[in-house]
């Protein structure tokens, strides 16, 4: 959320608070319990919320999570390329061809220059 738009929340907020304590209280004689309990409730919500969004987190905090998730993604991606690294090298010479003409199969897919397998 950011500023402006806290600030329009807190605007809406109290605009509506104040409409609905002219409703409550503008032109009775007496008040009764009832509704100065209701009255009372509304401002307490009403402070309470300004409270809260008020000390709620900008646009711009939030930004740095996703960061922080972008680059343990890209590192789990690196991660995921060291495992295939370790199966290929666990490979014997049989399984590795097999394994090539499996790629390589022209058919179906085929390996890009970059060892991407791409489906045709």
């Amino acid at each position: 959320m950011t500023s402006r738009d806290k600030l329009r929340a807190m605007v809406l907020m109290w605009v509506v608070a104040f409409f609905i304590s002219l409703t409550l209280f503008v032109g009775k004689d007496m008040i009764n319990l009832g509704e100065g309990v209701l009255g009372f409730f509304l401002f307490a919500g009403l402070i309470g919320g300004t409270i809260a969004i008020s000390t709620s987190p900008t646009a711009a905090e939030s930004v740095q999570p996703r960061e922080q998730s972008f680059r343990e993604s890209v590192k789990l991606k690196r991660e995921d390329t060291h495992l295939i690294d370790r199966l290929v090298e666990t490979m014997d010479d049989d399984e590795r061809a097999a394994l090539l003409r499996r790629l390589s199969a022209p058919d179906e897919y085929s390996v890009s220059d970059d060892g991407e397998l791409r489906k045709r």
